[in-house]
């Protein structure tokens, strides 16, 4: 055999093949797969520390609106109670109460519902979520976060939508006091956005902990096997 077909056959010399799996499977071949695939420490490292950065910006926010929201229940409150003291007394109570007072309840409803949001404390159903197992109850978290990060995205962006329309063309809510229904509005969206970015920050922190509760359910099948 010529020293020239011995060099062409070491030169062009087939890489290994792993049979058991389909398609090109070389050891190389995969290395390059998985390190395109996974991504590196720093990059991971960047996302954690972005996602307790928006929430702690999100807390503070969230504290910020609860106040605000607690006063104007506060100013409800006091303003029901001084034009009830001023009918008794014979007195007309102020013309503007009723109407205040029903833009108030939808600022309080809107600033406040992102505040309970981390702390679970809106209103759910869980006759069947309460019979599942950790790893049930992980993953119908998880989905409801989902959900509701969805829907409130969705949300958010047609209340923008419908708000700036109000804006742009000018729209006065006529009662006993004209107001732009704009400024009624835009705490709608305000709102939406706040519960948005806390339904994705929820889902990040119930993903850590069904990829917890994964791991520890492998760890004991391991160890009973």
């Amino acid at each position: 055999m010529s020293p020239e077909s011995n060099a062409y056959r070491v030169a062009f010399r087939p890489v290994p093949f792993d049979v058991r799996s389909p398609g090109w499977s070389a050891p190389w071949c995969q290395s390059k797969l998985h390190s395109a695939q996974r991504p590196s420490p720093a990059g991971l490292q960047k996302i954690v520390e972005g996602m307790e950065a928006m929430g702690k910006l999100l807390h503070h926010i969230n504290k910020l609106s609860a106040l605000l929201a607690g006063m104007a229940l506060m100013f409800v409150a006091l303003s029901i109670t001084y034009s009830v003291l001023i009918r008794s007394a014979g007195g007309c109570s102020p013309i503007w109460v009723t109407q205040v007072n029903e833009y108030a309840m939808v600022w309080i409803t809107f600033l406040a519902a992102a505040w309970l949001l981390p702390g679970d404390q809106h209103v759910s159903v869980e006759l069947l979520v309460a019979r599942l197992g950790p790893r049930g109850k992980a993953v119908c978290r998880f989905g409801g976060d989902i959900v509701g990060t969805l829907l409130c995205g969705a949300l958010c962006y047609l209340g923008t939508l419908c708000t700036w329309e109000n804006f742009r063309n000018g729209v006065i809510d006529v009662q006993s006091i004209d107001v732009p229904k704009a400024y009624i509005l835009v705490v709608i969206p305000y709102g939406f956005l706040l519960l948005f970015l806390g339904f994705l920050h929820k889902a990040w922190k119930d993903w850590g902990q069904l990829s917890t509760t994964s791991e520890s359910k492998q760890i004991s099948s391991k160890r009973t096997e």
